[in-house]
């Protein structure tokens, strides 16, 4: 018995019908497309991608429509974006396994930045910072001192040198920059 598996092309969104994607990651010029942007190839034809040696992920470069330069796309990126469009445009794409160069569908998922952090962080794909000089409980004690009643209240300066750091780290803790509240 012969299986015949079929491709279903997709437009990406923001490409003005010039190029499809399928779930496998392939993507093609439009064989509509109002203009061929690829002088050697046809539309129709398959463009290529290319696995980014810095980053590790699949990219592809493809032509904006509305500037009419080239720029590289995340392939995992533009595949979330075609079959699963995000409720939030400040949303990352995770890699559920890990693998950077597995970009199934099923593989992938939408999450905030700081999800995707930790995801990392718990599977060993990235270790923690090791620079912080502070611990969280340092810091709520830095917001207990500084918004305690005013006649007694230091300044951020006082409480930098008290900790050990600037006064600007403690500006950062002071509005939520860093160790944002539990």
């Amino acid at each position: 018995m012969n299986i015949v598996l079929t491709r279903e092309w997709n437009e990406i969104p923001g490409f003005a019908r010039t190029y499809e994607i399928t779930r496998d990651g392939r993507v093609r010029i439009s064989p509509t497309a109002p203009r061929n942007p690829y002088p050697r190839l046809r539309k129709g034809d398959t463009v290529s991608t290319h696995l980014c040696k810095t980053s590790g992920y699949w990219r592809v470069n493809l032509r904006d429509p509305a500037t009419a330069r080239y720029s590289s796309y995340p392939m995992h990126r533009l595949l979330m974006l075609t079959f699963s469009p995000p409720a939030d445009e400040s949303f990352e794409v995770n890699h559920i396994d890990g693998d950077k160069s597995n970009n199934c569908l099923t593989n992938l998922e939408w999450c905030s930045k700081q999800d995707n952090l930790r995801h990392a962080w718990d599977n060993g794909l990235r270790r923690r910072p090791s620079h912080a000089i502070l611990t969280r409980q340092q810091a709520e004690e830095i917001r207990a001192l500084y918004f305690s009643p005013h006649g007694t209240r230091p300044t951020m300066g006082e409480l930098g040198k008290r900790f050990g750091v600037t006064h600007h780290a403690v500006w950062r803790i002071i509005h939520n920059k860093v160790w944002k509240p539990l």
